[in-house]
């Protein structure tokens, strides 16, 4: 792969050393191998300060059906309104959760009066905006015994 594929750079080029003398000192075969252990080190450190940033925005957790989380109280649906963004939701109610295994992506608040909050979220990201039907944002709606309860 050449550097210029790569999503980061490297201001070094690798190339063969060859057996003998390289500009007038003894050649070092163990030079490559000693950018290649660097280059090693730092990308470890990068990807642990990434794994470790806990300042990540997570509007949900994946979890089974077996083991949702415990239902939010009712009264905080009323909080729930057109133009609202995602984290103003995860602010209000707390992360949400999506089944593990399924693919469409959408995220659940389960409610004590037995009502569902789904929200189909394009970016996942806290300043999305939701709206009920409006293209651009990310959709939401109410479900309650498998009625769908049109938004206030």
């Amino acid at each position: 792969m050449k550097s210029s594929q790569l999503p980061f750079s490297f201001n070094f080029e690798l190339r063969p050393m060859s057996a003998g003398r390289v500009r007038g000192r003894a050649a070092q075969p163990q030079s490559g191998a000693v950018a290649m252990r660097a280059l090693f080190i730092t990308l470890l450190f990068t990807a642990r300060a990434f794994a470790n940033d806990t300042n990540v925005f997570q509007p949900y957790q994946i979890v089974s059906f077996t083991n949702v989380p415990p239902m939010i109280e009712a009264s905080k649906a009323a909080s729930i309104t057109n133009g609202i963004t995602l984290g103003q939701v995860v602010t209000n109610l707390g992360s949400g959760w999506m089944p593990r295994n399924e693919s469409v992506g959408i995220i659940r608040w389960s409610f004590s009066d037995g009502r569902q909050l789904y929200v189909r979220s394009q970016s996942y990201s806290a300043g999305e905006v939701l709206g009920t039907n409006t293209s651009g944002q990310a959709r939401f709606w109410f479900i309650t015994n498998a009625n769908i309860i049109s938004p206030k």
